[in-house]
């Protein structure tokens, strides 16, 4: 299996690109993924880097080629959590190819049983505070 591939830019987001009408609506915060090994997705074979995670839905990118296009569903899909694998099912909504050449796929989950949408809402709350914790690192001390 391939190995994740770069990492898109951390913190590259300005909130002045996000004025924008027609970019999708979130319904909750989603968390950012810094470490390129602490969530991967596997999509069949292959192995694709996650950049944000949400109850709902992830965000993946790669590097060299448009894998999916937009309604695909995807089946054969597992996150990979810090060890933990969790089945899901999936439905590309969005594709895009981002300043630095990654093409970024949103991808919705669908038809979570409730014992992987518990698995699911762990593994974000875990995420999230991953992330909290880097920006209280990263927080001036009083």
């Amino acid at each position: 299996m391939d190995e994740p591939t770069m990492r898109p830019p951390a913190a590259d987001h300005d909130p002045a690109d996000h004025d924008d009408a027609s970019k999708p609506v979130r319904k909750a915060f989603r968390v950012p993924v810094h470490d390129a090994y602490a969530l991967t997705v596997r999509v069949g074979e292959e192995n694709f880097g996650a950049f944000d995670v949400v109850e709902g839905g992830v965000g993946l990118f790669h590097s060299r080629r448009a894998a999916f296009s937009v309604g695909q569903e995807l089946e054969d899909m597992f996150l990979m959590f810090r060890g933990a694998s969790l089945p899901v099912r999936g439905r590309v909504a969005h594709v895009l190819r981002d300043d630095h050449g990654l093409i970024r796929y949103g991808v919705e989950f669908l038809d979570m049983d409730e014992e992987t949408r518990v698995e699911m809402h762990r593994l974000v709350q875990q995420a999230r505070q991953e992330y909290l914790d880097t920006l209280d690192d990263d927080a001036p001390e009083r």
